[in-house]
Parts: structure tokens; C-alpha cells; sequence
């Protein structure tokens, strides 16, 4: 299944480079598919029931909640460095 996948986007790659000559409206529209920017994380609240207000709060709180069930499996396992 993802070897028909990847044959049919580089098809499609294959039909809009041959078209660009033609029509550059297929082609940036393919381009502006592709750069799209995706959503981020939601913003996160904290024990005390504040929102994150930043990125650096956010990855914190992030760091926090699963750190603690990681190093349990880690620990479970007999994982080591």
C-alpha cells in the first residue's frame, strides 16, 4: 500500500512539473499545499490551573507530565544508558 502511495505522488510531481509551462496556477498551488504551516500544541494548564502563556511554559509542563511514566517504564524494563 505505501509503495501505490508514494508512485502516486511522485505521479502527481511528475504531471505538475510537465504542466508548469502550461499552467503555473496548478504548480503554486501544489507548492502552497506543501508549505502549509500545521497547528501547534494547545495551550497546556498547570497544576494551579494556569494557562502556559509561552513556549519554554509549555514544553515544561510537557517535560513534567511524561517524564514521570517514561522513567517508570525505563525502570520496568532494566533499561540502561
Amino acid at each position: 500500500m505505501t509503495k501505490k502511495i508514494r508512485l502516486s505522488k511522485i505521479d502527481l510531481e511528475n504531471k505538475v512539473a510537465k504542466s508548469v509551462t502550461e499552467d503555473n496556477k496548478c504548480f503554486w498551488g501544489y507548492i502552497r499545499s506543501k508549505t502549509k504551516t500545521r497547528e501547534g500544541i494547545v495551550t497546556l494548564k498547570d497544576n494551579e490551573g494556569k494557562l502556559a502563556s509561552d513556549d519554554m511554559k509549555t514544553a515544561n509542563l510537557m517535560n513534567e507530565t511524561f517524564h514521570r511514566p517514561l522513567v517508570n517504564v525505563m525502570i520496568l524494563s532494566g533499561w540502561r544508558k
